[in-house]
């Protein structure tokens, strides 16, 4: 009796509930979609397995089901007023384990058979129909080919492919082909974190786990969330249960626009205490804006880790009017600027052909060099596009062959 009580009180002591309900939004941009498909596939070929509908047998995912999933993590990804959400998608960054892998197989086959000796050599079409079929209906592409040793009379080819499928059904139908000694799906050896979801007449229920401890071996802890979402897209936290959360580094969330009179927003997670400017904060939330330029340094502590952030506020309209000065005696101009995402370098007429390489650089206001890659301009207004997004918002100078540019990161 002493026993049971004892796991009694272990289980209430790590459960939570704390039932909330909220609006949200089961519609995202396209770069939020990205992050969250392959979790809304797996989940669908899970339900399909589970479930032993006869979509087992369809090698392309039915879009349904995968449509039905990816709204309900979209729903909570969106319901960003609960602390839970939080928790899943900003701190802990919760995914699906990888596990059915859906965009790589592998096919180990004679490997004195000519189509074989093709793919060895890099070459599609091998010359085989069948295998030239499926290669070519699921856009499939050589990641790898393994001869192993002597002792094996086949090889192995490993295909990948940028689109994820039920990659079971399609070992079956390279498994057909004459000479093929087996096909497998890939795997992931291992535990981790994961994602799972019961779809009910009336909601989709998901449930978010953090792995950890010997995750290699299968993880010996683990923390849930649970979420419920409705299809009108509501979403209600329903609670969550499991050991004590490890300690992590604090994230802070900036924002907003660092220009002079515009509002930034701070979102600290993880922490138990902050501070601006060395001055403390009582609040893991907090607005920062300025009529002048100036900087500020923002520090989260949660007693093992630390996280700091420095953020410059400009004044946008004095940067912009050297910028629009400078236009014209300039060989290239960079747009957008002030830039969020992605930072366009574009060549004119006037600049004429640039043979060979030009090097380009971005460093920040110490001179630290952030970026520093080699791209090939062949052609009067060519342009070349890189992706800023991940750099924190200040301000960066730019340098492209002997020219430097000055531009803001929002």
């Amino acid at each position: 009796m002493k026993k049971v009580i004892a796991i009694f009180v272990f289980f209430t002591g790590t459960h939570s509930v704390v039932s909330q309900t909220v609006v949200s939004s089961c519609s995202a941009s396209d770069s939020v979609k990205v992050l969250y498909i392959d979790d809304a596939d797996r989940l669908a070929l899970k339900k399909i397995y589970q479930q032993n509908l006869t979509d087992t047998n369809s090698i392309v995912i039915p879009q349904a089901h995968t449509d039905t999933i990816l709204k309900a993590l979209i729903a909570v990804y969106n319901a960003t007023t609960l602390p839970a959400r939080n928790a899943v998608v900003s701190l802990y960054n919760i995914h699906t384990f990888p596990n059915p892998i859906m965009n790589r197989l592998y096919v180990a086959a004679d490997s004195t058979l000519p189509w074989m000796q093709q793919l060895k050599a890099g070459n599609i079409p091998t010359g085989n129909t069948q295998a030239d079929g499926l290669i070519s209906t699921y856009s499939l592409t050589i990641q790898n080919y393994s001869s192993y040793s002597s002792w094996f009379s086949y090889h192995v080819v490993t295909f990948k492919s940028d689109s994820n499928y039920n990659t079971a059904p399609l070992t079956d139908l390279f498994e057909n082909i004459s000479g093929v000694v087996f096909s497998e799906t890939g795997s992931v050896v291992g535990d981790g974190n994961d994602i799972s979801a019961v779809i009910y007449p009336n909601h989709v229920e998901l449930t978010y786990s953090l792995g950890w401890g010997d995750c290699p071996a299968g993880c010996i802890n683990r923390h849930f969330w649970k979420f419920n979402v409705y299809y009108d897209c509501s979403v209600e936290y329903v609670g969550e249960y499991g050991p004590p959360l490890p300690p992590v580094p604090p994230k802070i969330f900036v924002s907003g626009s660092i220009c002079t009179n515009a509002t930034l927003t701070v979102n600290i997670l993880g922490a138990n205490s902050y501070s601006l400017n060395n001055q403390s904060v009582s609040n893991s939330q907090f607005t920062l804006s300025s009529p002048t330029a100036t900087s500020y340094v923002i520090l989260a502590s949660n007693g093992t880790y630390s996280t700091s952030q420095s953020i410059s506020i400009v004044d946008c309209g004095a940067i912009t009017a050297v910028i629009n000065e400078n236009k014209s005696h300039s060989n290239i101009s960079i747009y957008p600027n002030p830039v969020n995402e992605i930072l366009t370098i574009e060549f004119p007429d006037s600049y004429g052909h640039i043979n060979g390489k030009t090097e380009m650089k971005i460093v920040d206001c110490l001179g630290k060099i952030i970026i520093n890659e080699e791209f090939r301009a062949k052609m009067k207004n060519d342009a070349t596009q890189i992706n800023i997004s991940a750099l924190p918002s200040g301000v960066y100078y730019i340098k492209v062959g002997n020219e430097t540019r000055k531009f803001v990161k929002e």
